[in-house]
């Protein structure tokens, strides 16, 4: 048997793999995430399921626990959403308009100028994102840093159902994707929202 030398000059980055949710209603959890990521159940036991969607052998796992008396504050320190990119943009948005038809309503959409962004609530309140980028990688984290972001670091609300009605007409990428002027009515939708965005809002200018 020969000795192993771990060499920390060649570790590679750490991956993140899968989320572990409290659950008031397990039921309806599993069936909330099945229908918003397509996932499926790979073993369930009592009081939780675990779920995936691709090739990880787990990416969701849930936990029934007693409802909380009183809900936490969303302002208090602790997650404020999860995100799951999605390929690109007709799949974002069809997928978006399938899960209305289902119930399913998004919570807020944003252009962050990076991404393209729809956010949920699942049945617990827990915030969930799916997102398409907008640019490459690099472009992305060069975005980040520009004046437009400075200025604006939450996004532009857009209606789902009038983009992908953009999409299906054939307009540009580059033009749909665009992050389009914030006005004083989208400035409150993002207010509305509350916690973390709503504190972020609270400092932006609009045009």
């Amino acid at each position: 048997m020969n000795n192993r030398q771990i060499l920390a000059s060649v570790r590679n980055a750490p991956t993140l793999s899968h989320v572990v949710l409290r659950t008031a209603d397990l039921a309806a959890a599993v069936n909330w995430y099945s229908n918003l990521l397509g996932a499926r159940v790979v073993n369930k036991g009592p009081g939780t399921a675990v779920l995936t969607f691709d090739a990880e052998h787990h990416r969701i796992a849930l936990m029934q626990v007693p409802p909380a008396e009183v809900a936490a504050s969303r302002l208090a320190p602790g997650l404020e959403h999860i995100a799951f990119k999605i390929a690109g943009l007709g799949e974002l948005l069809s997928r978006a308009e399938a899960l209305a038809e289902s119930g399913i309503i998004p919570s807020v959409c944003l252009n962050h100028i990076g991404t393209t962004s729809i956010y949920y609530h699942d049945p617990d309140n827990v915030m969930v994102e799916l997102f398409v980028d907008n640019f490459t990688v690099e472009l992305s984290i060069e975005t980040m840093d520009s004046p437009e972001f400075q200025r604006n670091p939450v996004g532009v609300p857009f209606d789902p159902a009038a983009l992908l009605e953009r999409y299906r007409a054939g307009e540009p990428l580059v033009d749909l994707m665009r992050q389009p002027p914030l006005d004083e009515a989208a400035l409150a939708q993002i207010m509305a929202m509350g916690a973390g965005m709503a504190e972020a809002a609270k400092a932006i200018e609009t045009a």
